[in-house]
């Protein structure tokens, strides 16, 4: 089954999902989504790792998704 990016950040938990949307949708800095979430830089760092670590496998099955995958591998071989 395909899933595009917009559906995968929509399935993250929403605590995640902010973060990325700050992060990515709004250009802010991991200090700046720190004073706005009122969490430490450590934990948006965190969430956004594991946001990342959760689109990568929800996008795992996607064709284009497993093309970058294969031309990675390749490149560090």
């Amino acid at each position: 089954e395909q899933i595009d990016l917009a559906t995968a950040v929509r399935a993250l938990p929403p605590i995640r999902r902010a973060a990325v949307h700050l992060f990515y949708g709004e250009d802010l800095s991991v200090d700046e989504i720190a004073v706005i979430l009122k969490i430490p830089a450590g934990t948006v760092k965190s969430r956004l790792h594991h946001a990342r670590e959760a689109l990568k496998t929800q996008l795992a099955g996607a064709p284009a998704a497993r093309r970058v995958s294969e031309a990675r591998r390749r490149e560090m071989s």
